[in-house]
Parts: C-alpha cells; sequence; structure tokens
C-alpha cells in the first residue's frame, strides 16, 4: 500500500489512511523522537489531529510512504522519522485502550492487526486517540 503524505494533509487524514489498511493499528504524532523499543512520552503527544504536516514537520515536503504488512512496527516509524523528520509511534487497539506497541516492535503491522482484532470485543472506535495513555507513565500524571 502506499500514502500520499503532503504538507498540508492533516494528521487526521494521515491516521485515516493508515488505518484503512490497519482498522486496529493507529499513528500517534509527538513532538519529539524516540528510540526503538522505547516508549514516547504523552507530554509530547500532539493531541490536535487538525493540524498540518507541515507544522510538525522537520524536513517539509510531499512523497509517497509504501507500508506492507509485513514490516516490522519498528520499520514503519523509522521511515517517517527520517523521511519527514516526523516522530510517529505505532498504537493497538486493545479493548477499550490504544496502547504503544513499543514492547512488540519487532512483531510486523499484520501481526499487531491480527493479535488486537483478535483480542477485541468492542467496537473499532469506541475510544478517540485523544483518550491515548501509556500505562508506565499514568502515575505520574495522576
Amino acid at each position: 500500500m502506499k500514502i500520499y503524505v503532503s504538507t498540508r494533509m492533516s494528521i487526521a487524514a494521515l491516521q485515516q489512511a493508515f488505518s484503512e489498511c490497519f482498522p486496529y493499528l493507529s499513528l500517534s504524532f509527538f513532538s519529539k523522537p524516540h528510540d526503538i523499543y522505547q516508549s514516547s512520552p504523552v507530554k509530547y503527544l500532539i493531541t490536535e489531529c487538525t493540524t498540518t504536516l507541515e507544522r510538525i514537520e522537520a524536513q517539509p515536503h510531499s512523497a509517497d510512504v509504501e507500508i506492507f504488512a509485513d514490516m516490522k512496527v519498528s520499520e514503519r516509524e523509522q521511515p517517517f522519522e527520517q523521511e519527514f523528520g516526523l516522530h510517529v509511534q505505532v498504537l493497538r487497539k486493545e479493548g477499550n485502550a490504544w496502547e504503544e506497541t513499543t514492547l512488540t516492535d519487532n512483531l510486523s503491522l499484520s501481526e499487531q492487526n491480527a493479535m488486537a482484532a483478535a483480542a477485541l470485543d468492542s467496537d473499532l472506535h469506541s475510544v478517540p486517540l485523544s483518550e491515548y495513555h501509556d500505562a508506565r507513565t499514568e502515575w505520574f500524571l495522576g
């Protein structure tokens, strides 16, 4: 699958294009980068989904991004960082919440999607992405 990433595209539009291929996965955008197998602190989460990519890209330009089902999560996050300077984290639907895939970055997108589909027993869109949380920092945020 190819997604055309345009500087005028909103975060929500890019999330929608990604979710059309992987309905149980989502992309979150952060103002700071993270390493493979590392969490992105919630305080850097960009919550305004109408924000255009040109406002958050370090290297603003438009280009196609190829996404393959057998790509590992870490392989999908790195090109966004390298090509556009976008700090992206893949989230997986877990029940009524979106969870980071940091501990399973070595799994493919299709494996992550299948794992979430198997575990899901509620509506796909029952929890908005704005309710993102990382259980490891929840104690800090109160």
